[in-house]
């Protein structure tokens, strides 16, 4: 795969001391509310700043799925879910993290090398793997 400069990224938050959320201002325009789980005071139904991280992996890994199946011309219809779960410490970050990839409609052989390719490409995944927590990955492929 040819390496691509990504442009520098720039998401700005804030709160206050009377507010259980915080307002994510991301680069492009989109607007994200935040909060921490009800228990630490925050408000239900939004998500935390740690699924924020998590689903940034996931949903990173999804679309550098879908952009090198395109360039490696593969055309037929397919789905891929990415599932993250992670363990995190306070004070010490992330500490395990499992990645279960499910694709439906390619066969075993064409999934796990877009997977690999994946895994060497995805700017994300390259930056968690470079703090070294556990990683545990699973690849699903029901053809």
């Amino acid at each position: 795969m040819q390496e691509h400069q990504i442009p520098p990224i720039t998401v700005e938050a804030e709160t206050t001391p009377e507010t259980p959320t915080a307002t994510i201002h991301t680069g492009n325009g989109a607007v994200i509310e935040a909060s921490e789980p009800p228990e630490y005071g925050g408000e239900a139904g939004k998500p935390t700043p740690l699924e924020l991280f998590l689903a940034g992996l996931a949903s990173c890994e999804a679309f550098m799925f879908r952009m090198i199946a395109s360039r490696l011309g593969i055309n037929k219809p397919y789905k891929v879910r990415i599932k993250v779960n992670g363990r995190f410490r306070l004070g010490h970050g992330l500490q395990q993290l499992e990645i279960r990839v499910h694709v439906a409609g390619l066969d075993r052989d064409t999934a796990e090398k877009l997977y690999r390719l994946v895994r060497n490409s995805c700017p994300v995944y390259a930056s968690i793997k470079r703090i070294n927590p556990e990683i545990k990955e699973e690849l699903v492929v029901e053809d």
